[in-house]
């Protein structure tokens, strides 16, 4: 039965709120962005279907942080745990996710969606500052030489050009 809720009816776990809600909730941000949070609020509320819809969008986001939480966990009781008597709560927490039939394999390829929208809106920003900075550039005064050249202004006296 959880893995019908998981898949949704037929297998579709798409949601008009997916792209909304990974913005909100993006890795990169540092600071809540309550602009964006409302925004979605006001979506959510704007149609009788639209809570389920978000729902479905936040429980997906909400797995793929679990997920990577397991993840950190695992490296960190392979890696640090082992050296620190310190951690032994990290490595006893382990112990009991796995007892619990916690899964600590990774579903998601290693390139993730996530990280080619990040690349794009990154290489988008780039690619608009390089052209504003071209505009400035036509829109600056052309400036002229202020002094002349050497040569014009001394002839050479041996009879050669510098």
């Amino acid at each position: 039965m959880t893995a019908l809720l998981q898949m949704g009816i037929f297998g579709d776990t798409s949601s008009p709120f997916d792209e909304y809600i990974d913005k909100v909730t993006a890795e990169h941000l540092t600071t809540e962005n309550w602009a964006m949070i409302l925004d979605v609020c006001d979506k959510v509320n704007s149609d009788p279907r639209a809570p389920k819809n978000a729902l479905l969008s936040i429980r997906k986001r909400t797995r793929l942080v679990a997920e990577k939480t397991r993840m950190m966990i695992q490296k960190w009781v392979e890696n640090e745990c082992k050296s620190d008597a310190s951690l032994s709560l990290v490595a006893s927490l382990y112990k009991n996710l796995v007892a619990d039939g916690y899964s600590f394999s990774s579903n998601e390829p290693k390139k993730s969606s996530l990280t080619r929208d990040i690349q794009a809106e990154e290489e988008d920003a780039l690619a608009k500052a390089i052209a504003l900075s071209l505009q400035e550039a036509d829109k600056a005064p052309k400036t002229s030489k202020l002094y002349q050249s050497l040569n014009t202004t001394y002839p050479s006296t041996n009879g050669t050009s510098n």
